[in-house]
């Protein structure tokens, strides 16, 4: 009854596009799937023009922009028809909840597939008509993206199979997520525009955290964090759970526009700088400024995700270990920043946190790559997800 557990299962499709589509870029790789092995063949990115305020229309056509300019380019390698594309969303481009729908009678009953499915259909319609419309607009529909069921619990026991078992209580815990309708069709139509196969969608957040779980099944509990080009996710896992997650609005862009206003320059002029400046090879007056700007937004952040692990915790102990996906040009500075000493005080523990990087190295046994195809993490992680 647990959909995350689908690593180990036997594969059937021969050919996959799959796509990240983030707040960054979006990224495109054509898969081979063979027995039990995949092979990423190719993989391509384009970068989601930074814009110096985000307003969310202009925001999601240099979306859909890149999006073309990435199925174009793996159009032009020729490669094999694939069997389906598959569309990963990161934030801000679905809604997400974990909820938890209870069941109880004064007398035994039998759960069934018929009940527990129930409970699920009950959940999506209050998540998406209750609880999400107010936020998208009136006149913009949802579409659900995934509904999976992270935890089964008969009696208070947590069970992997509870159809034909008797109990008074039951209780699941659900994975939902939800997307514009309008926005799900605009990129079904772009990428049918190039490849004609059949198009289905998920989230990076779901992908992460199946293959998080299938890595470490001995951590207890960690915080899945997420750091996009606009946008951070910050989710809480206990005892193989997702609890739940939580975002906010400052990213890899956010930096590079303090440094813009603060410098003076450009955003492409301002991301060179930061480079540079991450290897040391500024020069003493810009490193000085540079060193000031990235102070402040330092504190900003960290301030954001201290708020942020109090909300996602509910203020009890938050887990030591941080699995940290970061897949932007200025990984580094975050990872200095979570790495640093004052960062643990942000923790309601105080104790050091063990940053865990979900990078190319740490999946270099899971799959084989073609020669010279870029290791991009959130690639690799959405094609060990989507194994079936």
């Amino acid at each position: 009854m647990n959909f995350f557990s689908t690593l180990k299962k036997k594969i059937t499709t021969d050919r996959e596009i799959i796509l990240h589509i983030g707040s960054a870029s979006v990224v495109g790789a054509f898969v081979e799937r063979s027995g039990s092995i995949s092979k990423i063949v190719a993989c391509v990115a384009s970068d989601i023009t930074v814009l110096p305020n985000v307003a969310f229309a202009e925001f999601e056509r240099e979306m859909e922009k890149a999006l073309t300019l990435t199925l174009a380019s793996l159009s032009k390698l020729r490669l094999p028809a694939p069997d389906q594309t598959r569309v990963f969303f990161s934030s801000p481009w679905y809604a997400s909840q974990v909820r938890v729908a209870k069941m109880s009678r004064p007398t035994m009953f039998v759960a069934t597939t018929a009940m527990l499915n129930d409970m699920v259909d009950r959940e999506i319609k209050a998540f998406s008509d209750d609880e999400l419309k107010a936020s998208y607009g009136a006149g913009d529909p949802l579409l659900p993206l995934e509904s999976h069921i992270l935890q089964v619990k008969l009696n208070g026991y947590p069970t992997a199979s509870p159809a034909g078992v008797s109990a008074r209580e039951l209780e699941l815990a659900l994975f939902l997520s939800v997307a514009s309708e309008r926005m799900i069709r605009k990129v079904e139509d772009i990428v049918r525009h190039q490849f004609a196969a059949a198009v289905s969608f998920g989230t990076f957040l779901s992908a992460s955290f199946l293959v998080s779980r299938e890595m470490f099944p001995h951590e207890d509990g960690y915080l899945l964090i997420d750091i996009g080009g606009e946008v951070t996710d910050v989710s809480l896992v206990r005892e193989g759970a997702l609890i739940q997650s939580v975002s906010f609005d400052l990213g890899r862009n956010f930096i590079l526009r303090k440094l813009s206003v603060g410098l003076n320059r450009t955003i492409p002029e301002a991301l060179s700088l930061c480079t540079l400046y991450a290897e040391n090879k500024v020069e003493d007056t810009v490193k000085s400024q540079c060193a000031t700007i990235l102070k402040g937004a330092k504190d900003e952040w960290l301030d954001a995700f201290q708020k942020t692990i109090f909300s996602v915790s509910n203020e009890l102990s938050i887990p030591n270990t941080i699995l940290l996906s970061v897949g932007t040009d200025i990984a580094p500075w975050f990872i200095e920043t979570i790495s640093r000493e004052e960062f643990h005080q942000h923790s309601l523990t105080g104790k050091e946190f063990k940053v865990i990087v979900l990078d190319a190295q740490l999946f270099r046994d899971s799959l084989t790559f073609a020669e010279a195809v870029p290791r991009n993490p959130c690639i690799i992680i959405e094609t060990l997800a989507s194994v079936k």
